[in-house]
């Protein structure tokens, strides 16, 4: 019976839930996404949402030949660096004293 008690007291003690995050997409963002790829002589395929940030996918332009799956894996390399981050900044907030 102990260890029953001790299971259920663990797991409901051990759980913490996140922040809800807040955010409002600017409307400047695919503009801004555009001017960016555009300095970069290539051309914005997608506008990408993850967690409080932003980011741009851009692609070759149509006259040149694109790697195949260029795009998604520029697009899967910064999501994996998005994701660092936020973990980064969650070890730190669990770190610091509650208040």
């Amino acid at each position: 019976m102990r260890i029953i008690v001790a299971c259920v007291a663990f797991a409901l003690l051990a759980c913490e839930t996140g922040r809800p995050v807040a955010y409002s997409l600017r409307k400047e963002a695919g503009t801004d996404c555009v001017n960016y790829c555009g300095e970069l002589g290539m051309q914005m395929s997608a506008v990408v949402i993850i967690a409080n940030m932003t980011g741009c996918v851009c692609e070759p332009k149509s006259g040149k030949q694109a790697a195949a799956g260029g795009p998604a894996a520029a697009t899967g390399g910064a999501v994996a660096a998005v994701l660092a981050a936020q973990a980064a900044q969650q070890q730190q907030q669990a770190a610091q004293p509650h208040r």
